[in-house]
């Protein structure tokens, strides 16, 4: 039940321009939501260079076992 002293809060209502820029998908209404430290961007270049390395590695282990020609 609402009381007199309670305030209700909602995110701002943002206009969505009709362009086909995709930086528009990364505005917010919180602007620190994409917003990583240089440790944090370190650790997911690394992170997707593992999985790029492990995708290579299936790759190579499928060719040499013949599965792929």
């Amino acid at each position: 039940m609402a009381e007199n002293n309670d305030v209700q809060m909602a995110d701002a209502i943002i206009e969505v321009p009709e362009s086909k820029n995709y930086t528009d998908l990364l505005q917010t209404n919180h602007s620190d939501a994409f917003a990583f430290s240089d440790t944090e961007r370190l650790a997911l270049e690394l992170y997707d260079q593992l999985h790029e390395l492990e995708l290579q590695q299936a790759l190579l282990q499928a060719q040499q076992s013949g599965t792929i020609r």
